[in-house]
């Protein structure tokens, strides 16, 4: 099995996140600050669901352009697998459907 090599952020983004302790990472553009919040968001998915009970995990992405919001969507599609639903909005007003979607998928409590 391969490691992913991170860098010192990631690593100490990573361990905040799985002691349940929020962070912020600041680091420059490219440097993987997205890897700081899919990691623990993926991970949480993956040890919830191991024989694909209910979906417990929820998490929402800001994201400030629509480029990075579409990069992004495209690496989590294609990382994950039953246990995982992938809904996105992005712009001042959703895509069309997108709010029947979310109201099929997401529960709001």
């Amino acid at each position: 099995m391969n490691r992913l090599a991170l860098y010192k952020h990631q690593e100490q983004a990573i361990a905040l996140a799985s002691q349940g302790e929020g962070y912020v990472a600041t680091t420059g553009t490219g440097s993987g600050k997205s890897l700081c919040f899919f990691i623990p968001i993926v991970d949480t998915v993956l040890r919830e669901r191991p024989g694909g009970g209910a979906k417990q995990t929820r998490a929402i992405v800001i994201c400030p352009m629509d480029a990075l919001a579409n990069s992004q969507m495209e690496e989590l599609k294609r990382g994950g697998d039953e246990r995982t639903d992938v809904v996105q909005k992005y712009g001042a007003e959703p895509p069309e459907g997108t709010l029947s979607v979310w109201r099929r998928r997401v529960r709001w409590d």
